[in-house]
């Protein structure tokens, strides 16, 4: 069994259905969607689209990709913000926010690793 076909059938029984009414929903053999669920087969994406309409969740549930490993890729609304502010300057002032960036980022470092040595020691 894989995640999918784990989620495929936890999904499904959530929302009370069974496979041979998902089967006709999607338009293909109980036999393929039973596949499906027992991890012998997997849907194209299309399909996989198809079916977390009908069960009312997401591809990312179903695949079970995690918030946070969704969000890393993505830009929130502060960064997008930033984002477009830095486009709109010049070269020479993108260049210093790099420095004032890369200064802080370094100071960063360092403070973390003082905590952590420091945390050490006294441990």
């Amino acid at each position: 069994m894989s995640i999918f076909s784990d989620n495929l059938k936890k999904f499904r029984k959530l929302k009370n259905f069974k496979q041979k009414e998902i089967a006709e929903m999607l338009e293909i053999d109980t036999s393929t969607y039973s596949n499906y669920e027992n991890g012998k087969r997997e849907p194209n994406i299309l399909t996989i689209k198809k079916i977390a309409k009908i069960l009312n969740v997401s591809g990312d549930d179903l695949l079970g990709i995690k918030s946070k490993e969704k969000n890393k890729h993505f830009l929130n609304n502060r960064e997008m913000s930033h984002i477009s502010k830095y486009r709109k300057l010049n070269e020479p002032r993108q260049n210093r926010v790099d420095k004032i960036t890369d200064m802080e980022l370094e100071e960063q470092e360092e403070e973390t690793l003082k905590s952590s040595s420091s945390k050490f020691l006294k441990g």
